[in-house]
């Protein structure tokens, strides 16, 4: 009879013990079988087309065609540091070959962009160009890339356009050449100066334009751009666009 007491005094408290092991694991149950939810493709323009939401989302593990384009992007530009070249009057040109290594990585990219009574004569490193009217523009997204080798925080202008049935960014970076000189007041000494009256002329030219909180921010005050914090969270933003 000890024996039988001693093993009900012992059951009792490992019973216990396994509801509340059930009770500790269902939060991580429910958690698993959340779906996620998907990211917003841009759509056909309106008179005000949602803002990427990704643009200021945290980073989240990536797959399908957004893995893909950061294994490409990874691949494009090396893992090693860039090349240190020695310029005019001994000065480095490590900077410039880092931005070129960046621009060589990123799509849509602008490699003339020229400002217009219009719109914008858009020329694309392959040679090809194309015009952009104002109005075909629905979306102005402002952000830095993040501070790891090559990218070092450059900026990115992303006139979202709808081009070919579908929107598509006309992406200018620091190898962007820009007549910046048709701006009222002409051309600033700071290229951060002058991507800010860029994106406030196209604004002012078509009122429309759809602008997220960050990118506001940035043309309003002098605050500075906000960054996407990894490769990562980037590449989840430029999968909206196909």
């Amino acid at each position: 009879m000890g024996s039988l007491v001693a093993r009900v005094f012992f059951l009792i408290p490992m019973v216990r013990g396994f509801a509340a092991i059930r009770e500790l694991d269902q939060p991580r149950r429910v958690r698993r079988s959340s779906p996620a939810r998907p990211a917003s493709a841009p759509s056909r323009p309106v008179a005000s087309p949602a803002v990427a939401a990704s643009a200021a989302v945290p980073a989240r593990r990536l797959t399908g065609e957004a893995e893909k384009r950061r294994l490409q992007m990874t691949e494009r530009i090396g893992t090693g540091p860039a090349p240190t070249v020695a310029g005019r009057g001994g000065i480095s040109m490590k900077a410039q070959a880092a931005t070129d290594a960046a621009a060589s990585a990123l799509r849509f990219l602008a490699h003339k962009c020229e400002i217009g009574e219009a719109g914008l004569h858009v020329t694309l490193p392959s040679g090809q160009g194309r015009d952009v009217p104002w109005a075909d523009i629905g979306r102005i997204v402002v952000r830095q890339l993040p501070p790891d080798p090559p990218w070092d925080s450059g900026v990115i202008l992303d006139l979202v356009a709808y081009v070919g049935g579908r929107w598509e960014p006309v992406r200018v970076f620091g190898t962007t050449i820009v007549n910046y000189g048709a701006l009222s007041g002409g051309a600033s000494t700071s290229r951060l100066d002058n991507l800010r009256r860029f994106a406030r002329h196209v604004r002012e030219r078509h009122p429309a334009v759809a602008v997220d909180d960050e990118t506001l921010g940035f043309l309003e005050s002098q605050k500075a751009p906000a960054r996407f914090v990894n490769m990562t969270q980037f590449t989840e933003y430029d999968a909206l666009y196909g």
